[in-house]
């Protein structure tokens, strides 16, 4: 309970249980307050505000976040926790694959330079490299050479370049070997851009886009769309030309797919397995005839009369 007091005049005079009292309180205080300078919070906590951490936040007990929150450090938890963010967060959270796993190599992905500035560790985000660096401190080997967050993301970064340059050069003798399904016509962020604030480096990913449109072919524009993680344009590999690949949609998904329809709420890249209509695409790839009803499209920017699938067009219709 809080100290109640009395506001006192010169020369009032104070009883022994007000002095008593605000002894005691002030020593609570003194043990109990959180130091601004950095403390450690142990128990359960809410926050239900905006929660701006620039350094290294350290949570030991139950924690629940229900507002906007943003850790410039090292996010430590010790025991349960919840974290209600806004829809833009989660949007990160399905981002952060799409961007950070498969880093995009394609015309346009980084808007003011080239695509192989991904792979180029002093173009990345500095908070990347803070939380390497906190990693390496962490689990590094008392006895092992020491690493620099840099030399870590770039071993990584050259591994990457190295696969992907392996992966685009790759030839195959006969490429309908492969079936390639994409989604397509589902918001997607398809660039970003690299930016510096003073010594600071940010991604700043601009907000997603839809421009898929069925009957513009010519329209460039169009292949401006993805699966809701993934961009049309990423999805393509060197191997397998454009006009091999079917694309399908959010509205392939049939009347009674009630769960399927329900769950793509998360995004069609995550649920795009569980379409009916994939999967007899795949058995009938595998098998070599029609299994079932079957569909799909050519990708944004291909004509029917140019779109040349694996499977043949007959089947499809």
């Amino acid at each position: 309970m809080a100290f109640q007091f009395d506001v006192k005049k010169a020369g009032d005079l104070i009883k022994s249980t007000d002095w008593n009292n605000l002894n005691t309180e002030t020593t609570r205080l003194g043990n109990d307050k959180v130091d601004r300078a950095g403390d450690t919070l142990k128990g359960d906590l809410t926050v239900t505000g905006k929660v701006n951490v620039g350094g290294t936040l350290s949570v030991t007990g139950v924690s629940t976040l229900t507002g906007n929150s943003s850790v410039g450090g090292t996010l430590s938890v010790t025991g349960a926790s919840t974290l209600t963010a806004s829809s833009r967060e989660r949007e990160a959270a399905r981002v952060t694959p799409a961007l950070y796993y498969l880093l995009p190599s394609f015309n346009g992905a980084v808007t003011n330079g080239t695509p192989a500035d991904l792979f180029d560790s002093t173009k990345w985000q500095t908070s990347i490299l803070e939380t390497l660096t906190g990693f390496i401190e962490r689990y590094k080997l008392p006895k092992a050479d020491p690493i620099t967050n840099d030399q870590l993301l770039s071993a990584m970064l050259v591994l990457a370049r190295d696969h992907r340059r392996s992966i685009e050069n790759l030839k195959l003798p006969n490429s309908k070997i492969w079936l390639c399904i994409a989604g397509i016509d589902s918001k997607t962020r398809v660039e970003m851009n690299i930016s510096k604030e003073g010594v600071r480096t940010f991604f700043n990913l601009p907000d997603e886009v839809n421009n898929y449109k069925e009957s513009a072919t010519n329209d460039p524009a169009s292949v401006q769309t993805g699966d809701g993680t993934v961009p049309y344009l990423g999805a393509q590999s060197g191997f397998i030309p454009p006009e091999q690949i079917i694309c399908v949609t959010p509205g392939d998904y049939e009347f009674f797919e009630i769960k399927d329809r329900i769950l793509d709420n998360i995004g069609l890249h995550a649920n795009l397995p569980n379409m009916n209509l994939v999967q007899r695409l795949v058995t009938s790839h595998l098998l070599n005839k029609k299994q079932g009803d079957l569909g799909g499209r050519p990708g944004p920017g291909i004509s029917m009369e140019a779109w040349d699938p694996p499977i043949p067009k007959e089947r499809l219709t």
